[in-house]
């Protein structure tokens, strides 16, 4: 259901219909909050819509989320 509902948000973005966009990346994260792409497609949508203080937030949101997700990765150290 999750992938249904960014890849409908997705094909909104692309038609500029942000605010089904933005309702269908809403109901992703609902359905997946830790992921970050979610944050990232919403907050362009904010962005093309004109709600620029809530893209921000959402933009916020993604980079809080991938630096997380890399804090929380072991260190990986290349061969020598």
């Amino acid at each position: 259901m999750f992938a249904a509902y960014i890849n409908r948000a997705s094909a909104y973005y692309a038609t500029g219909d942000y605010n089904r966009s933005i309702a269908d990346y809403t109901e992703a994260a609902r359905l997946k909050p830790s992921d970050a792409n979610v944050y990232s497609g919403r907050g362009l949508a904010y962005y093309r819509g004109g709600a620029y203080q809530l893209a921000v937030d959402d933009f916020s949101q993604r980079h809080g989320r991938t630096s997380a997700r890399r804090r929380s990765r072991p260190s990986q150290t290349p061969p020598a």
